[in-house]
Order: structure tokens, then sequence, then C-alpha cells
């Protein structure tokens, strides 16, 4: 399974019942459309750290990051090189 399809399972299923029936892609702004808020974020920089067994400094939790499915997925691969 590829990093993006991971990243939008987990989220599906944690986060499905805060979406009212919106599907989440790859390019939705998961803090700007209330997707996830900052716990939430806190618990997907935990999910990619241990799925995907990298850490993620502080500094790199932004939007440039993190805004995204897509922005996020390839953060991750830039990270395992």
């Amino acid at each position: 399974m590829d990093t993006t399809t991971q990243i939008l399972n987990y989220l599906d299923k944690r986060y499905s019942s805060n979406n009212k029936g919106k599907k989440v892609n790859d390019k939705t702004l998961l803090l700007e459309e209330k997707v996830i808020d900052s716990v939430g974020m806190l618990e997907l920089v935990a999910f990619v750290e241990d799925t995907f067994g990298i850490q993620v400094p502080d500094e790199d939790i932004t939007p440039d990051h993190f805004g995204t499915v897509s922005r996020l997925a390839n953060y991750v691969e830039n990270q395992k090189g």
C-alpha cells in the first residue's frame, strides 16, 4: 500500500465522523477544512512516526508538510530517503 493510501485510510477510520460525510482526498486542506484539529495533528504526527519509522521534528509540523495528504506523503517519502 502506498504512503498516500495509508494516510487516507488512517484519516478515514479515525476522523470520518468529524467530516459530516465529506470524503477526504489527497488535496483536502486538513486544518482549514476542519478534518483534524490541533490534537488531531499530534495524533497524525504519532501515526506517521509509528507507521513509517521516521522522526518528525517540531519545526517540520507546518502546513508545507502537513497541510494536505499529498504534501504529507511527499514529506514522508523524502524523510524515508
